[in-house]
């Protein structure tokens, strides 16, 4: 393995993008004859790269690493993975170092390595890399939840060590009251931030649960060894993909006093409030569950012809479209008509993506008549007419 070392980091930054220089050195006892120098080279400076920019991010870099180790990539493929993650990398070589030494004859190598990236959309490359594609496609209750504290209290004071011993107990509870009541979805998921964007990949039913709640000290007495507590707290259930608001709620400010004598019955009895007040609000986000899954998806499409075409053959399509695809209730209409080019919407009562999914069936095609057959391009979402092969 190479071993690489940072002598010093050069950044620069303008408006957008973002750029690390790293000086780095190899010796020949770092080489062995399995190893390509350049390769290595390149694998061990883009490795340093990413660790400084995960850094910045404040992320798990052993989760993120244990990931890219799941994927036994070859050193090639790994560079080309690593790559992906900059809009421009450089391994710079000095004058002395042109070309590359032989593994038998390899002095020290002395050489630095740039990369240009965007800041936001290093971001957005990591979180999609993260992100598990097949448990998005699941119909998913998310909870995005808020717990805090005002500066008037400290964690110590609620009979916790820490925020984690706090919030831990409640969303465990809110997980098995989700599952148990908030009936057709595959999993409850509890998310330590929101998506960056929404991905692709992400189930259009599953929904969000964004929960804020605030304790905050309203008196003490030390004699009597008692604290009064006022809690503030809303939800909002939003649907994931679109952001749509489907319901919400902002409590009344509730005021309890306890008694500090015992750490553990405490903070049990504060964490009991939080839980309870989405106990309460859980039959109507049931009714309101149940009525958001009795809502018929509708979607919408414009699509292009690309190919020279006639009225009747507009009309050919359409009516090919709406028998072809009648049971998601398909219909068709010309937006507007050229011979150059002309312009459907389709509307379905379906998801955009299934709808797509559908149409791209059979390698995207249709017959329209004995001689010819409707193509969808799902790349950029087009039809054309083309003329049947003899072989079809």
């Amino acid at each position: 393995m190479y071993k690489i070392i940072c002598l010093g980091l050069l950044y620069s930054f303008s408006l957008m993008a973002k750029e690390i220089v790293l000086p780095i050195e190899i010796g020949p006892s770092q080489i062995s004859k399995e190893n390509v120098v350049e390769e290595n080279l390149i694998l061990k400076a883009l490795t340093q790269s990413l660790n400084l920019e995960l850094d910045e991010l404040k992320v798990d870099k052993e989760n993120f690493w244990s990931k890219v180790e799941k994927k036994k990539l070859s050193d090639k493929n790994e560079i080309d993975l690593l790559k992906s993650f900059f809009d421009k990398s450089e391994l710079i070589l000095p004058e002395s170092n042109k070309p590359l030494p032989t593994i038998q004859t390899a002095p020290i190598i002395q050489a630095s390595f740039k990369v240009e990236f965007d800041e936001l959309i290093f971001k957005i490359r990591y979180n999609d890399f993260m992100l598990d594609v097949e448990e998005l496609k699941k119909k998913t209750f998310y909870i995005l939840p808020s717990i805090d504290l005002d500066t008037s209290l400290t964690w110590e004071d609620l009979g916790v060590g820490q925020q984690e011993n706090f919030s831990g107990v409640i969303l465990d509870a809110w997980k098995k009251l989700a599952q148990s009541q908030f009936t057709g979805f595959d999993q409850v998921v509890v998310l330590d931030k929101d998506f960056v964007r929404k991905p692709d990949a992400l189930n259009p039913n599953s929904v969000t649960l964004k929960w804020k709640s605030i304790y905050k000290k309203m008196s003490s007495n030390s004699e009597a060894k008692t604290m009064s507590f006022e809690l503030n707290a809303q939800y909002i259930l939003v649907k994931t993909k679109t952001n749509e608001v489907i319901s919400s709620f902002d409590f009344p400010s509730q005021k309890r006093e306890f008694s500090t004598d015992n750490k553990k019955n405490l903070s049990s009895n504060l964490a009991s409030l939080v839980y309870n007040l989405l106990l309460a609000q859980s039959g109507k986000i049931s009714k309101v569950l149940l009525t958001e899954s009795l809502i018929v998806s509708r979607c919408e499409l414009e699509s292009k012809i690309t190919s020279k075409t006639s009225l009747s053959e507009i009309y050919q399509l359409i009516s090919a479209l709406q028998e072809n695809l009648k049971d998601i209730k398909l219909a068709a209409q010309m937006k507007s008509f050229s011979e150059e080019g002309t312009t459907i919407v389709i509307r379905a009562e379906s998801t955009l993506e299934k709808l797509l999914a559908t149409l791209a069936k059979n390698d995207g095609q249709m017959p329209l008549t004995e001689k010819k057959i409707l193509v969808f391009n799902s790349s950029d979402k087009t039809f054309a007419i083309i003329t049947k092969q003899k072989n079809n």
